[in-house]
């Protein structure tokens, strides 16, 4: 009798703690839009020494979510949407050239948010609700989860039928200041 007693209170306090942790755990904490902006500005080899510098450079690029950028406001799904939007613009308009193995906005946002630290399955959804290519998204998430905690690098590609080595094409300017080849055009989500 006794025996059953203690399970029963242990099995009642196993309980109360697992319900006690289910309803007192929040959301992730999520990851800063100065993080995204790092990694981004990383993936499109503009300066990202610091959160500051990364929002400047892509500014300047034409790269502005609605809203503006905090860097020091979380990195929620709206943001990710916006800033998926902001890069599929400044891609049609030319003022990127996203390395030719992730040469999407979809794809592009999508690693740069992983790789921050958003998990991918925030990282894809908002890529898709805000009209990106949900299939590209999930190649660029996977992508950011490989290299989180590392530099965000674009991966080293073969160069595009007329582009340079380094994997820039489409006639922008690569990083470093070398001129892109004429091979193609940066292919959009859309």
């Amino acid at each position: 009798m006794k025996a059953k007693r203690y399970a029963w209170v242990g099995s009642m306090v196993f309980i109360f703690v697992v319900g006690a942790l289910i309803l007192t755990s929040g959301p992730a904490v999520a990851q800063t839009q100065g993080e995204v902006a790092v990694r981004l500005a990383a993936l499109l080899g503009l300066d990202s020494t610091s959160a500051d510098r990364a929002v400047a450079a892509l500014t300047a690029a034409g790269i502005v979510p609605a809203g503006g950028w905090n860097a020091a406001a979380p990195a929620t799904q709206a943001f990710i949407g916006a800033v998926y939007t902001a890069v599929n613009n400044a891609a049609a308009a030319g003022t990127i050239t996203p390395p030719a193995a992730m040469n999407n906005a979809s794809a592009l946002v999508a690693a740069a948010a992983t790789a921050a630290g958003v998990t991918s399955t925030v990282a894809v959804n908002a890529v898709a609700a805000a009209g990106g290519n949900t299939g590209q998204a999930a190649t660029g998430a996977s992508f950011g989860v490989a290299v989180a905690g590392a530099p965000a690098a674009a991966p080293a590609a073969a160069p595009a039928a007329g582009g340079v080595p380094g994997g820039y094409a489409g006639g922008g300017a690569a990083p470093g200041g070398g001129a892109g080849g004429g091979g193609g055009a940066v292919s959009r989500s859309r």
